[in-house]
């Protein structure tokens, strides 16, 4: 999880997250993390489901476009700081990687979502 071994070691202040919402969850342990994690998930789950199609798909897409802002920015913070195992180079092409994959997610939803009316 791209935390150092200070953080693995106890030390849950040292976490690298630049997510205001994460941090204080990683900052007081991983399982806290992953607890807020999860619920974060079942939040959302919930609120697609329940909604009016329209505001279903709206909120989908406000989350996909959240993460994938949030991945790319973070692929390509780390390719250039020290010790990144990759290069801006390979970052850039990581981060369009990650746009077309949201892109797919978002046109596979939308067919699914027409083709079932």
């Amino acid at each position: 999880m791209n935390q150092s071994g200070k953080y693995w070691g106890g030390r849950y202040l040292e976490a690298l997250e630049a997510n205001p919402v994460a941090f204080p969850l990683l900052s007081q342990h991983p399982l806290v993390f992953v607890a807020g994690l999860t619920i974060w998930i079942i939040l959302f789950l919930v609120l697609i489901v329940l909604l009016p199609v329209r505001a279903a798909m709206i909120l989908s897409i406000t989350i996909t476009f959240g993460h994938l802002w949030g991945a790319a920015s973070w692929v390509m913070n780390c390719s250039v700081m020290t010790g990144c195992p990759y290069t801006t180079f390979y970052g850039h092409w990581i981060s369009l990687v990650l746009i077309l994959l949201a892109a797919i997610l978002i046109v596979v939803a939308w067919e699914k979502i027409h083709f079932v009316k």
